[in-house]
Protein backbone atom coordinates (compact mmCIF):
# COMPACT_ATOMS: atom_id res chain seq x y z
CA UNK A 1 0.00 0.00 0.00
CA UNK A 2 0.95 3.68 -0.18
CA UNK A 3 1.28 4.33 3.54
CA UNK A 4 4.01 6.76 4.65
CA UNK A 5 5.84 3.87 6.33
CA UNK A 6 5.95 1.82 3.14
CA UNK A 7 7.02 4.81 1.08
CA UNK A 8 9.87 5.45 3.50
CA UNK A 9 10.93 1.78 3.35
CA UNK A 10 10.92 1.93 -0.43
CA UNK A 11 13.00 5.11 -0.54
CA UNK A 12 15.51 3.60 1.90
CA UNK A 13 15.66 0.44 -0.21
CA UNK A 14 16.46 2.50 -3.31
CA UNK A 15 19.20 4.49 -1.58
CA UNK A 16 20.83 1.38 -0.18
CA UNK A 17 20.55 -0.51 -3.48
CA UNK A 18 22.14 2.30 -5.48
CA UNK A 19 24.91 2.68 -2.93
CA UNK A 20 25.64 -1.05 -3.11
CA UNK A 21 25.61 -1.33 -6.90
CA UNK A 22 27.86 1.72 -7.27
CA UNK A 23 30.24 0.25 -4.68
CA UNK A 24 30.39 -3.07 -6.57
CA UNK A 25 31.09 -1.35 -9.87
CA UNK A 26 33.96 0.58 -8.32
CA UNK A 27 35.36 -2.54 -6.68
CA UNK A 28 35.66 -4.38 -10.01
CA UNK A 29 37.40 -1.42 -11.63
CA UNK A 30 34.61 0.30 -13.54
CA UNK A 31 35.45 3.99 -13.62
CA UNK A 32 32.22 5.37 -15.15
CA UNK A 33 29.37 3.97 -13.07
CA UNK A 34 25.58 4.12 -12.99
CA UNK A 35 22.76 3.55 -10.53
CA UNK A 36 21.77 0.08 -11.73
CA UNK A 37 18.43 1.62 -12.81
CA UNK A 38 16.96 0.84 -9.39
CA UNK A 39 14.66 3.87 -9.57
CA UNK A 40 12.72 2.45 -12.54
CA UNK A 41 10.00 -0.15 -12.93
CA UNK A 42 11.41 -1.08 -16.36
CA UNK A 43 14.16 0.06 -18.71
CA UNK A 44 11.70 1.92 -20.99
CA UNK A 45 8.08 1.96 -19.85
CA UNK A 46 9.05 3.59 -16.55
CA UNK A 47 8.60 6.88 -18.40
CA UNK A 48 4.85 6.28 -18.66
CA UNK A 49 4.71 6.68 -14.89
CA UNK A 50 6.37 10.10 -15.19
CA UNK A 51 4.40 11.62 -18.05
CA UNK A 52 0.74 12.36 -18.68
CA UNK A 53 -1.41 11.49 -21.67
CA UNK A 54 -1.39 7.67 -21.64
CA UNK A 55 -4.07 5.18 -20.68
CA UNK A 56 -3.10 1.59 -19.81
CA UNK A 57 -5.35 -1.00 -21.47
CA UNK A 58 -4.50 -4.48 -20.21
CA UNK A 59 -7.24 -6.14 -22.25
CA UNK A 60 -6.26 -4.52 -25.56
CA UNK A 61 -3.26 -6.60 -26.63
CA UNK A 62 -0.82 -5.60 -29.37
CA UNK A 63 1.49 -7.83 -31.44
CA UNK A 64 5.13 -7.70 -30.37
CA UNK A 65 6.53 -6.53 -33.72
CA UNK A 66 9.53 -4.99 -31.95
CA UNK A 67 10.87 -8.49 -31.23
CA UNK A 68 11.60 -8.84 -34.95
CA UNK A 69 11.70 -11.99 -37.06
CA UNK A 70 13.34 -14.01 -34.31
CA UNK A 71 9.75 -14.86 -33.38
CA UNK A 72 9.67 -17.08 -36.47
CA UNK A 73 13.36 -18.03 -36.60
CA UNK A 74 13.64 -19.29 -33.02
CA UNK A 75 10.07 -19.82 -31.77
CA UNK A 76 10.95 -22.13 -28.87
CA UNK A 77 13.68 -19.87 -27.51
CA UNK A 78 11.58 -16.74 -27.89
CA UNK A 79 8.53 -18.36 -26.30
CA UNK A 80 10.62 -19.39 -23.29
CA UNK A 81 12.17 -15.93 -22.94
CA UNK A 82 8.94 -14.01 -23.68
CA UNK A 83 6.03 -16.26 -22.62
CA UNK A 84 3.51 -13.52 -23.39
CA UNK A 85 4.79 -13.22 -26.97
CA UNK A 86 1.98 -15.16 -28.64
CA UNK A 87 -0.81 -13.30 -26.87
CA UNK A 88 0.72 -9.84 -27.19
CA UNK A 89 1.32 -7.01 -24.75
CA UNK A 90 -1.10 -4.51 -23.20
CA UNK A 91 -1.68 -1.29 -25.11
CA UNK A 92 -0.56 2.10 -23.87
CA UNK A 93 -2.96 4.51 -25.58
CA UNK A 94 -2.16 8.20 -25.91
CA UNK A 95 -5.48 9.90 -25.16
CA UNK A 96 -4.33 13.38 -24.11
CA UNK A 97 -1.45 15.89 -24.07
CA UNK A 98 1.92 14.38 -23.19
CA UNK A 99 3.61 16.36 -20.44
CA UNK A 100 6.43 15.58 -18.02
CA UNK A 101 4.75 15.67 -14.62
CA UNK A 102 6.77 13.58 -12.12
CA UNK A 103 9.94 15.57 -11.53
CA UNK A 104 10.42 14.12 -8.07
CA UNK A 105 11.44 10.66 -9.32
CA UNK A 106 14.29 11.84 -11.53
CA UNK A 107 15.55 14.17 -8.78
CA UNK A 108 15.47 11.23 -6.37
CA UNK A 109 17.44 9.08 -8.82
CA UNK A 110 19.98 11.85 -9.33
CA UNK A 111 20.41 12.39 -5.61
CA UNK A 112 20.73 8.68 -4.84
CA UNK A 113 23.51 8.30 -7.40
CA UNK A 114 25.36 11.43 -6.33
CA UNK A 115 25.15 10.36 -2.70
CA UNK A 116 26.56 6.94 -3.58
CA UNK A 117 29.44 8.56 -5.45
CA UNK A 118 30.74 10.14 -2.25
CA UNK A 119 31.89 6.74 -1.00
CA UNK A 120 33.77 5.58 -4.10
CA UNK A 121 36.69 6.71 -6.23
CA UNK A 122 35.48 6.81 -9.85
CA UNK A 123 35.91 9.23 -12.76
CA UNK A 124 32.29 9.90 -13.74
CA UNK A 125 28.72 8.63 -13.46
CA UNK A 126 25.72 8.35 -15.77
CA UNK A 127 21.99 7.79 -15.64
CA UNK A 128 20.35 5.75 -18.43
CA UNK A 129 17.19 7.28 -19.92
CA UNK A 130 14.83 6.07 -22.61
CA UNK A 131 14.81 7.53 -26.14
CA UNK A 132 11.67 8.67 -28.00
CA UNK A 133 11.70 5.57 -30.25
CA UNK A 134 11.73 3.24 -27.25
CA UNK A 135 9.28 5.18 -25.09
CA UNK A 136 5.73 3.80 -25.28
CA UNK A 137 6.79 1.10 -27.72
CA UNK A 138 3.49 -0.67 -26.96
CA UNK A 139 1.64 2.57 -27.56
CA UNK A 140 -0.94 3.82 -30.02
CA UNK A 141 -1.62 7.46 -30.77
CA UNK A 142 -5.27 8.41 -30.41
CA UNK A 143 -4.75 12.10 -29.62
CA UNK A 144 -2.21 13.85 -31.85
CA UNK A 145 -3.16 14.62 -35.48
CA UNK A 146 0.11 13.25 -36.91
CA UNK A 147 2.77 10.72 -36.04
CA UNK A 148 5.38 13.49 -36.00
CA UNK A 149 3.46 15.54 -33.45
CA UNK A 150 3.07 12.43 -31.29
CA UNK A 151 6.79 11.55 -31.38
CA UNK A 152 7.89 15.14 -30.81
CA UNK A 153 5.53 15.44 -27.84
CA UNK A 154 7.25 12.43 -26.29
CA UNK A 155 10.62 14.01 -27.07
CA UNK A 156 9.63 17.31 -25.45
CA UNK A 157 8.61 15.48 -22.28
CA UNK A 158 11.81 13.42 -22.23
CA UNK A 159 13.86 16.58 -22.70
CA UNK A 160 13.00 17.60 -19.15
CA UNK A 161 14.51 14.37 -17.85
CA UNK A 162 17.61 14.71 -20.05
CA UNK A 163 18.15 18.30 -18.90
CA UNK A 164 17.71 17.41 -15.23
CA UNK A 165 20.45 14.79 -15.49
CA UNK A 166 22.78 17.03 -17.48
CA UNK A 167 22.23 20.03 -15.20
CA UNK A 168 23.11 17.84 -12.20
CA UNK A 169 26.58 17.17 -13.63
CA UNK A 170 25.89 13.53 -14.51
CA UNK A 171 26.18 11.99 -17.98
CA UNK A 172 23.00 11.29 -19.96
CA UNK A 173 23.00 7.80 -21.52
CA UNK A 174 20.20 7.26 -24.04
CA UNK A 175 18.76 3.73 -24.25
CA UNK A 176 17.14 2.94 -27.60
CA UNK A 177 16.83 -0.82 -28.11
CA UNK A 178 13.59 -0.53 -30.08
CA UNK A 179 15.29 1.61 -32.74
CA UNK A 180 17.43 -1.41 -33.58
CA UNK A 181 14.79 -4.07 -32.97
CA UNK A 182 12.25 -2.53 -35.35
CA UNK A 183 14.67 -2.78 -38.27
CA UNK A 184 14.04 -6.50 -38.51
CA UNK A 185 10.30 -5.92 -38.86
CA UNK A 186 10.11 -2.77 -40.98
CA UNK A 187 12.84 -3.65 -43.49
CA UNK A 188 10.59 -6.45 -44.77
CA UNK A 189 8.64 -3.83 -46.71
CA UNK A 190 11.70 -1.89 -47.83
CA UNK A 191 14.86 -0.28 -46.40
CA UNK A 192 13.21 3.10 -47.02
CA UNK A 193 10.30 2.09 -44.80
CA UNK A 194 12.66 1.63 -41.88
CA UNK A 195 14.64 4.78 -42.68
CA UNK A 196 11.47 6.86 -42.61
CA UNK A 197 10.36 5.38 -39.27
CA UNK A 198 13.80 5.66 -37.66
CA UNK A 199 14.63 9.03 -39.18
CA UNK A 200 11.68 10.74 -37.54
CA UNK A 201 12.62 9.31 -34.16
CA UNK A 202 16.28 10.23 -34.46
CA UNK A 203 15.28 13.78 -35.39
CA UNK A 204 13.07 13.87 -32.29
CA UNK A 205 15.91 12.56 -30.14
CA UNK A 206 18.26 15.25 -31.46
CA UNK A 207 15.56 17.80 -30.68
CA UNK A 208 15.30 16.49 -27.11
CA UNK A 209 19.08 16.60 -26.69
CA UNK A 210 19.53 20.11 -28.08
CA UNK A 211 21.95 22.07 -25.93
CA UNK A 212 23.39 18.95 -24.29
CA UNK A 213 26.92 18.20 -25.55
Amino acid sequence: NDSPENKERYENFLRESVAEVVKRQAQVGIDIVNDGEFGKSSWANYILERISGFEHRPDQLRPVFWLGRDRERFPEVMAAEFPWMTSGTPTEACVGPIKYRDRASIQRDIQNLKTALRSVNVEEAFLPVVAPASAAYDGVNEYYPTEKEFIYAIADALREEYRAIYDSGLIVQVDDAVLANMYDELVQKSPENYRRWAGLRIEALNHALEGIP
